[in-house]
């Protein structure tokens, strides 16, 4: 059985959606729409320890914050880029800054498969995450 602090994942099915964000609120908003949904989830307060919790879940949803102090999400994504066990791992970048131009999103090796602009809307990152896990998004948005 999985908990929302990503404990074990069980062989069924795929580990939890991680969320690596230094802001304690948004992890808070996230989990708490996420798990409503009925999503498994795990979380890590700043990017060392998003690397650490993502190499030992292999979670197939990251939703990851652009902006952290010491290691950025830029960096965070070029070491999950290098990494051939998380290959198949979907990264979402987060900002609240504009959108950039995709080309932009490109830091060294790493490359994330999504942006999304802070605030996010609920409805927004349940369909995404649907999306990729393959689950249709919840019918009403939290």
């Amino acid at each position: 059985m999985r908990d929302q602090t990503g404990g074990a994942a069980g062989a069924t099915g795929p580990g939890p959606i991680l969320l690596v964000d230094d802001e304690p609120f948004m992890l808070r908003w996230l989990t708490w729409h996420l798990t409503r949904a009925g999503y498994p989830v795990a979380t890590a307060a700043d990017g060392a320890a998003g690397l650490a919790r993502a190499r030992a879940l292999r979670p197939p949803l990251i939703f990851l914050d652009a902006r952290m102090p010491q290691l950025d999400g830029g960096a965070v994504c070029a070491e999950l880029r290098a990494d051939p066990a998380l290959a198949g791992t979907h990264v979402i970048l987060m900002s609240a800054g504009a959108a950039p131009e995709p080309g932009a999103w490109e830091w060294g090796a790493g490359r994330p498969d999504e942006y999304l602009a802070k605030p996010c809307r609920p409805a927004e990152v349940l369909r995404r995450a649907g999306a990729v896990l393959g689950r249709p998004a919840p019918r009403r948005a939290a």
